[in-house]
């Protein structure tokens, strides 16, 4: 473990003092991620986040890292994306997608990230059916982008990050390749926690890159790596612990602040990047009701002597 993060911090150093090639699009940056070598999906975020020429690209990082990790998704087949949002939302209750006996796909996702109709892999949440309580039995089922029956429609850029594509997308009798285990408990709920982790990863060696550039004071360079280091210990823990969703909480919090302390130093740095940062940090904030409700459930369960974790 300490040589993996040893190599974290030196590859975090020297990539930051690379100037990134401008990518207009995911086009253009997605080959450049593919050919990162990284040990480990943390160490990808990091270099993914200091290559990245914008806080979009350093999302994607994350996210991608996060599909590796979680879904041991290859890069090399490329892009991943979840695709859990339905119209009603993305909670268990809210899941009308059916996946049949013969492992067909049926119904309509709203919103999938970095999804595109090229050869794109998803991992869908579905129903199928009910069990004896009448709750819904969910599973993870695998499908090429490409496949028949399946129709990706790209969304309209949102306010911030408007390079990250998204799409919904339709599924018609698609043939697909379910994933053993519970589809909210084994995947999706804990995807939430993996994602997070790694793309605040990818965005702290982006802030940490675009300060080297702009000379911030060697402090908040110290700061920066710090935060890296202490999330490559994170990503070695059980995604599912109460603990680690406590410390995940402190490591977000930490990261939030210090983002808010480097707002004189942005100054410093080109007017271009400057604007597009106050414009997308917005990306940041996402989710925040998400992660005070795991927090408190994470309390709850060290309070409760860590019972074995159940659908909520």
């Amino acid at each position: 473990m300490a040589s993996n993060l040893l190599n974290i911090v030196r590859l975090l150093i020297a990539d930051g003092q690379l100037t990134p090639s401008e990518a207009p699009s995911l086009g253009d940056y997605w080959p450049r991620y593919q050919a990162l070598d990284a040990a480990s999906p943390y160490a990808l975020a990091v270099r993914g986040g200091a290559i990245a020429d914008r806080l979009g690209w350093a999302f994607v990082a994350g996210y991608q890292a996060a599909g590796t990790a979680l879904f041991g998704h290859d890069r090399a087949s490329g892009l991943f994306s979840l695709c859990a949002t339905e119209s009603g939302g993305a909670h268990p209750a809210a899941i009308a997608t059916r996946l049949e006996s013969d492992a067909t796909l049926t119904g309509d996702k709203r919103w999938a990230t970095t999804a595109t109709s090229g050869a794109n892999t998803l991992y869908v949440l579905a129903s199928e059916g009910a069990d004896e309580a009448g709750r819904k039995r969910l599973r993870v089922a695998k499908v090429l982008a490409d496949t028949p029956g399946v129709t990706v429609t790209p969304q309209p850029p949102t306010p911030f990050v408007p390079e990250v594509p998204h799409a919904s997308v339709a599924f018609r009798a698609a043939r697909s390749e379910p994933l053993p285990g519970d589809g909210w408990v084994r995947w999706v709920r804990p995807f939430r926690t993996v994602e997070d982790l790694h793309v605040q990863a990818a965005v702290l060696a982006y802030l940490y890159a675009v300060g080297t550039r702009a000379s911030w004071p060697s402090e908040t360079q110290t700061r920066l790596i710090h935060l890296v280091a202490a999330g490559e210990h994170l990503a070695q823990q059980d995604v599912n612990a109460p603990e680690l969703h406590v410390a995940l909480a402190g490591w977000l919090s930490a990261a939030k602040a210090l983002s808010f302390e480097l707002e004189p130093l942005w100054s410093q740095c080109p007017p271009a990047i400057a604007t597009a940062w106050q414009r997308d940090r917005k990306l940041l904030a996402i989710a925040g009701k998400a992660r005070s409700k795991r927090l408190s459930r994470a309390f709850e369960r060290l309070a409760d002597g860590a019972a074995d974790p159940s659908r909520s």
